[in-house]
């Protein structure tokens, strides 16, 4: 993750405590996530503040740690009973949705004696800058790499599969007839990659609903235990599913345009990705939902199916940190044996997945 900080006064710096000795907001995009963070807190800071949650439900607006949605803060109404000074302690999470106005109203709005904000992805494909909200001031930056290096994250091990595709090159669709032959494809290589010896606990990303719904039917007529949810799914379902999942009662979880960020499921062991990879952005934050560690888990498998997309020059981007988009580094790293990450996760890819990845460095007139 990449963390900002801004501030006015270098004393509160070299003296942190003093911040946390008064009041604090910890604002979030989703209220699950803000119930979550308002535990992991009281945990920390156990007896020694009252904290309180503000958002569906919830009204505790005098606690001294706040945990709140942005949606519910940045309505006029809400900023208009808040002085601008009422936190001492501002914690924006997920902030690369820092530059939308309602994260804007509320920046503007306080005037807090520190403002930290953290990402896993800071670079945005709007060519929106969240860099200059705060300043420019940067005061910690872990990439994947380095976070592996230094054992923050379980180490993983990631085999790019070549897709099933048709006649013409191009990846099954639904409403083809050997479908099942994909569904097929994508389970078998679940199956053989497996885990770290206990029971899979997946999450596979799909890009349609109707996709994700059948690929749920065919699991579950395969024996498994299994569920499609997609952004329609309500939170209670949503919830219920990721209880379900960690309980070992739910084997996987198909999900479509939901799960890429703001989720906590520590006991995924298998991440499965069936769509395709169109921003690198995107691939790091479906690989993050893995990267947690958790009890009895030794590492996580990663299964990448790869089909005959032009964008496929994003998968060695993601993979390796690779900044420098030059077409010959990234054959280089995808030809090098020795180009392995940190600890002890590896990558493979099977010969017709890395032709196809050559294949998009070679045609793409972005790198």
């Amino acid at each position: 993750s990449l963390s900002f900080t801004s501030f006015q006064s270098p004393a509160l710096v070299r003296d942190f405590s003093t911040i946390l000795s008064k009041s604090a907001l910890f604002l979030v995009h989703r209220s699950t996530i803000a119930k979550k963070s308002m535990e992991t807190y009281q945990t920390i800071l156990n007896g020694q503040y009252s904290f309180g949650l503000v958002g569906a439900n919830s009204d505790d607006w005098d606690a001294d740690f706040l945990f709140a949605t942005v949606q519910t803060v940045a309505r006029q109404e809400k900023l208009a009973r808040l002085d601008a000074r009422r936190f001492d302690y501002i914690v924006i999470d997920e902030t690369h949705r820092a530059s939308a106005a309602s994260y804007q109203r509320i920046v503007a709005h306080f005037e807090p004696k520190f403002l930290l904000g953290m990402t896993a992805t800071p670079e945005r494909t709007d060519n929106q800058n969240i860099f200059d909200i705060f300043d420019n001031n940067i005061v910690c930056d872990i990439r994947l790499h380095d976070a592996l290096a230094t054992d923050i994250l379980c180490p993983f091990h990631y085999f790019g599969i070549a897709d099933l595709t048709n006649d013409n090159d191009e990846t099954l669709s639904l409403g083809d007839l050997t479908q099942t032959r994909r569904f097929e494809h994508i389970y078998n290589n679940s199956c053989k990659f497996g885990t770290d010896e206990s029971p899979i606990k997946a999450l596979c990303f799909l890009s349609r609903v109707d996709e994700a719904e059948a690929f749920a039917s065919f699991l579950i007529e395969n024996g498994e235990h299994a569920i499609a949810l997609s952004g329609t799914s309500s939170e209670t379902h949503k919830q219920e599913a990721i209880s379900q999942l960690e309980e070992g009662l739910l084997s996987y979880i198909v999900t479509v345009d939901i799960f890429n960020e703001g989720v906590d499921i520590p006991s995924v062991n298998q991440i499965i990705m069936a769509r395709p990879t169109q921003s690198a952005i995107v691939f790091v934050q479906q690989l993050g939902r893995g990267l947690r560690k958790a009890d009895n888990k030794e590492y996580l498998t990663v299964i990448d199916i790869v089909g005959n997309y032009d964008k496929n020059f994003l998968i060695p981007i993601g993979l390796y940190g690779d900044r420098s988009r030059n077409k010959d580094t990234l054959r280089r790293l995808l030809r090098s044996e020795e180009a392995l990450l940190p600890g002890e996760s590896t990558i493979s890819f099977d010969k017709i997945a890395k032709e196809r990845i050559f294949n998009a460095i070679q045609m793409s007139p972005n790198i």
